[in-house]
């Protein structure tokens, strides 16, 4: 509840419009509609305008993400389930 209160993005009573919502690869490329259907489309980025980025992965593997250039080093971890702490 923290991180939803904290983040506007996040206080939609319904699905976010298009606009507000962007999808990325986890190497900072736009989501094209053949990237959907990827192996590696188990991991992936949003970006819900304006404050908040996530990362997701799904996958058996770990997986490096890349900020797309508009936005690297406008962000901080705020939430990390990859570590115990």
């Amino acid at each position: 509840m923290r991180l939803r209160r904290r983040f506007t993005a996040l206080q939609f009573q319904q699905h976010p419009e298009d606009h507000a919502l962007t999808w990325w690869t986890p190497g900072g490329e736009p989501m094209q509609p053949s990237h959907w259907s990827t192996p590696w489309a188990r991991a992936l980025t949003a970006w819900w305008h304006p404050d908040l980025v996530l990362w997701w992965n799904a996958s058996d593997a770990e997986v490096d993400f890349s900020l797309p250039p508009q936005l690297d080093g406008a962000f901080g971890v705020v939430l990390d389930t990859s570590t115990a702490d």
